[in-house]
């Protein structure tokens, strides 16, 4: 465990920044979490090669799978920082939040399946955002994630409220149809 301290030292830390910047209320509360509520499992799950990490809400779990780092160290790290941002949001309430907004906005079978989307396409533009780079799957996502930024800001990708969902919906669903518009020839080749 103490040769992964400086890699969640720094993944923690930028989450950290990402809140000083743009949730700066909240501060205190984000670095409480992330030092006396997550739990780090640091662990090689070798039955799992293609996935760097998972964040468990529930349980308050943040898994770093140490297997990648033999496989790719790089998606390692970026895993790192991905699941530290889904931390990020649970911490803030805002999984919950906007969850329940997209249900009060879509009903529940769309909300469970357009909250995740989002859920991921955020965390994917965050980490994005930090390290210049993802090699992760949610490019669609990101890419409706990336229009929520623009039509409202960073702080949408981050902390939200209920109502937020009638703002990001919209958004969230026209950048990922733009993404696959724009990738039609390559999907179908």
């Amino acid at each position: 465990e103490k040769q992964h301290r400086p890699l969640i030292k720094r993944a923690v830390g930028s989450v950290v920044g990402l809140v000083r910047k743009y949730v700066p209320e909240a501060v205190s509360l984000v670095k409480n979490y992330f030092s006396k509520d997550i739990v780090y499992d640091l662990e090689s799950h070798p039955d799992q090669p293609h996935t760097g990490g998972w964040f468990i809400p529930a349980t308050k779990k943040l898994v770093a799978n140490t297997y990648m780092i033999g496989r790719n160290s790089s998606f390692y790290i970026e895993s790192l920082y991905h699941e530290g941002r889904h931390a990020l949001r649970h911490a803030l309430g805002s999984m919950d939040r906007l969850y329940n907004g997209f249900v009060k906005e879509v009903g529940e079978f769309w909300a469970s399946m357009l909250y995740p989307m989002y859920e991921e396409g955020a965390t994917s533009r965050l980490t994005q955002m930090e390290l210049g780079r993802t090699m992760d799957g949610y490019a669609p996502y990101r890419a409706g994630a990336e229009l929520v930024e623009r039509d409202w800001g960073v702080r949408k990708l981050i902390y939200n409220t209920e109502e937020d969902a009638r703002k990001i919906l919209p958004s969230f669903l026209k950048g990922m149809n733009n993404w696959f518009t724009r990738n039609r020839s390559y999907i179908t080749s």
